[in-house]
């Protein structure tokens, strides 16, 4: 019996991350999941549609779903990964997070304006990126992760607006 619960639970363990990636529905071609409280939306990638972002898209600051309204608070990792033909992207003043890799190599993303209320910065959120030239890192950033500007190669000016890098 000891076996059978382990196993389940290591069962269990490795299916999580795939669930979690998952997307739950999608508003004007924009794929979101919820948290597990349904108290907010998070832009994730396309799944198993195997799509990719192309061109400007624009995050609203809220989505409805089967008569629920969630704003959208976070761009989960992977979200517009890999997705070279992806020019813009607007993100709503209330994105607090952008996840690990949400941005990698999207080598046509040739400008990014990142929310005042953003506070966390993945890592490698942004790595690959080789078209944009300056990022403005806004004050209520608290956590910048390894790697998250890596290997943008045109990235000459970065203007951080942290008044306390603690």
């Amino acid at each position: 019996m000891k076996h059978l619960i382990k196993t389940s639970l290591l069962l269990l363990a490795f299916c999580l991350p795939l669930n979690t990636m998952a997307y739950e529905f999608i508003v004007d071609g924009v794929y979101y999941m919820t948290d597990m409280w349904g108290d907010f939306a998070m832009v994730c990638d396309q799944g198993e549609d195997g799509g990719r972002y192309s061109g400007n898209v624009t995050i609203p600051a809220t989505v409805t779903n089967d008569d629920t309204t969630y704003p959208v608070t976070k761009i989960n990792a992977y979200a517009f990964s890999n997705c070279a033909e992806l020019t813009a992207v607007t993100i709503p003043g209330a994105v607090t997070e952008i996840r690990d890799h949400s941005f990698e190599n999207c080598t046509g993303l040739s400008a990014v304006e990142l929310p005042e209320m953003l506070t966390e910065i993945g890592a490698a959120a942004f790595e690959g990126c080789t078209a944009f030239t300056k990022i403005d890192i806004p004050a209520n950033v608290v956590k910048i992760g390894i790697w998250a500007f890596q290997n943008c190669t045109n990235l000459t000016d970065v203007y951080s607006h942290i008044t306390d890098p603690s």
